[in-house]
């Protein structure tokens, strides 16, 4: 992921441009619906770099 990119991931249709020169396929709205279905029931996906490289998400959901 490029830096600066963390929250803009999560904005519909966006793609990092490491992705689109890689050929890697998809629309962009992966991570959005994600998001929008746990806000939805009161939750949250978040972003972090993890260090040597690569991503880690976190999914977070209220017990009822």
């Amino acid at each position: 992921m490029p830096p600066g990119c963390g929250q803009k991931i999560f904005e519909q249709f966006y793609r990092a441009h490491d992705s689109l020169s890689n050929g890697i396929q998809g629309s962009g709205l992966g991570l959005t619906l994600a998001r929008q279905i746990a806000r939805a029931h009161g939750g949250d996906v978040l972003y972090e770099p993890r260090s040597g490289g690569g991503s880690c998400f976190t999914l977070k959901l209220p017990i009822l």
